[in-house]
């Protein structure tokens, strides 16, 4: 098993689709269990936007507000949580929109 096998799981739509049910779902359960694995799924699709030069610190900064979010809802601070997690579903429905729009 390469590190390969384990990183290309976790880089593209279906993670970044999951992440987001999982934040939706946590956020509705005030689990914080699902909010952290969301999280854990969030971070290379933030880490990855966070190397394009324009837009390098709005990954990072969605990453950060992720991780709020995670603390907010064990903190049982739900509407805060929910709050924090938007920037990422907003990230991912830019990246959508450039994706699907891009001439091939």
């Amino acid at each position: 098993m390469s590190i390969a096998d384990i990183i290309v799981p976790l880089v593209g739509w279906k993670p970044v689709m999951v992440a987001i049910v999982l934040f939706a779902v946590a956020t509705a359960w005030k689990s914080g269990t699902l909010g952290a694995i969301a999280w854990v799924l969030s971070v290379p699709t933030c880490l990855w936007i966070s190397g394009y030069p324009r837009i390098r610190f709005i990954g990072l900064l969605v990453l950060v507000c992720n991780a709020g979010g995670v603390f907010a809802l064990f903190r049982g601070r739900r509407f805060a949580a929910a709050t924090l997690w938007f920037p990422f579903s907003l990230l991912a429905v830019v990246l959508g929109v450039l994706f699907f729009r891009h001439p091939f």
